[in-house]
């Protein structure tokens, strides 16, 4: 399975910082860079990766 590299990035970041620091610091940290990282790849007008099922 192949993934972008910055989410390997945000992998490593939130593990080190898991590791380093607090949890609760690491979370909220990994949340923030994921969700900027999400909405700046909404922005670049990247295809969706995950398609809502058909109800």
């Amino acid at each position: 399975m192949q993934t972008r590299i910055s989410d390997r990035i945000l992998l490593v970041v939130t593990l080190a910082l898991t590791v380093f620091t607090d949890l609760t610091v690491a979370i909220g940290v990994g949340v923030s860079i994921g969700l900027a990282l999400r909405l700046r790849r909404n922005n670049a007008g990247v295809e969706n990766d995950w398609n809502p099922p058909d109800r």
